[in-house]
């Protein structure tokens, strides 16, 4: 069955210590990381506004754009600010990822 993870844990942990660590890699990658790490944050590429001087993207990673999310949020809890509010509902896939089954 495809590519299977022997150990699944470890291999989140890789995962979860890549994405707290985007800012280190893209600082010290050559051009090629710094290229693969770009697409892999913003699949459908960046475009570029001339007129504004303005990187534009399509889309975002939804896991790295929940990691961020989830990072903001615990900063602004740290900082005092209690409208932190992690709500399931956030953390489910929205409508086009799956086929939308009738009830």
């Amino acid at each position: 069955m495809g590519n299977e993870v022997s150990n699944l844990d470890k291999c989140v942990d890789e995962i979860i210590n890549y994405a707290a660590n985007l800012a280190t890699t893209w600082d010290l990658g050559a051009y090629a990381e710094k290229q693969q790490l770009q697409f892999l944050l913003f699949p459908e590429g960046m475009s570029y506004n001339r007129k504004n001087d303005q990187c534009r993207t399509t889309r975002v990673n939804e896991v790295f754009l929940s990691i961020a999310q989830l990072s903001h949020e615990l900063a602004q809890k740290k900082n005092g600010d209690n409208t932190f509010v992690l709500s399931p509902s956030s953390l489910v896939p929205r409508t086009g990822v799956e086929p939308v089954i009738p009830p």
